[in-house]
């Protein structure tokens, strides 16, 4: 399972979701972990909210205004965590306001023993936990592709890469040689 799988998984299920994802996966990365956090931290403020909606409902029309101004303030920011979760890849940070800081704060330790990034394999995939360390993408999807390159650049940067051979005139692959 990819770290955005989790990611969004965490954000959707909430605190359940997000100590699940803590405790059955080592490798996860700071993003995954700050996701995790706020997504608890905004359940934090749900069972608060209880609280505050039982004593503001004691005050006739304006409590009831108030509690529900913040029930919809606190779905919207489930709902934010939510979008960042599912931009996991393109966005570059993860932080929503106020309960960033709130995060980091309670869970500051914890994102900290995250990950920088998704661990990645010789050819250059994300490693699946479950599959025994080999990665979980093609490397060439392609055939005609160089064998030393993919979609995203070269396999391994550090090995030199290997010239193409130009192709023989009399080889039977050759779309110049249909006649044959």
């Amino acid at each position: 399972m990819t770290n955005k799988i989790r990611s969004i998984l965490a954000a959707v299920f909430r605190w359940i979701g997000s100590l699940i994802i803590v405790l059955a996966y080592k490798d996860n990365t700071k993003k995954t972990l700050q996701i995790c956090a706020q997504a608890f931290c905004i359940d934090i403020c749900v069972a608060v909210s209880v609280v505050v909606d039982i004593i503001l409902g004691m005050i006739p029309f304006v409590g009831a205004l108030l509690a529900g101004a913040l029930n919809i303030a606190l779905f919207v920011f489930y709902v934010l965590n939510i979008i960042k979760a599912c931009q996991y890849d393109t966005a570059p940070s993860m932080n929503l306001p106020l309960f960033d800081k709130m995060a980091n704060a309670i869970f500051g330790s914890m994102i900290a023993k995250g990950l920088d990034m998704e661990p990645v394999t010789a050819e250059g995939g994300p490693v699946d936990p479950n599959m025994n360390q080999q990665s979980n993408a093609n490397p060439n999807p392609d055939p005609n592709m160089n064998p030393n390159m993919n979609a995203q650049g070269p396999v391994n940067p550090v090995q030199p890469q290997q010239p193409q051979q130009p192709m023989n005139n009399n080889d039977i692959n050759n779309p110049n040689n249909m006649n044959q």
